[in-house]
């Protein structure tokens, strides 16, 4: 069962922190959000994915260190898009994940520069 905390920030707004923590194999997460019902969703989906590890006899990984790539980030979003998305949006998302190298890329280590480089340079675009 996860635990959620109200904290206060330096600036007076209150984040609740969402923890999981399981004793048997050891694992602990947490995350931070800015309302309490974005973390109760948060800690039930993540509380699922770790179930699902333990019973598959897998050891729970952290989500950051799954170094999850944009193009799986992408695909992950199209396919689970709660709303309908658009065919342009479709299209766009697909040539990023589908053509251009930064798809290749982790997530974690996608920074501002490393996306305007890709604009700019084609290290990181299509082929």
């Amino acid at each position: 069962m996860a635990g959620i905390t109200a904290r206060k920030r330096k600036d007076g707004s209150i984040a609740f922190l969402a923890q999981i923590i399981r004793r048997n194999p050891k694992y602990q997460e947490s995350r931070t959000f800015d309302k309490r019902k974005s973390a109760e969703i948060w800690a039930k989906k993540r509380e699922r994915e770790i179930d699902a590890e333990i019973t598959a006899g897998r050891t729970p990984r952290k989500l950051s260190a799954s170094k999850v790539t944009l193009g799986h980030a992408i695909y992950k979003y199209i396919a689970e898009s709660m709303t309908e998305i658009g065919r342009t949006k479709t299209q766009v998302l697909r040539t990023i994940r589908d053509e251009y190298k930064l798809s290749d890329m982790a997530c974690d280590r996608i920074t501002s520069p490393t996306s305007s480089h890709s604009s700019r340079n084609s290290t990181y675009g299509p082929g």
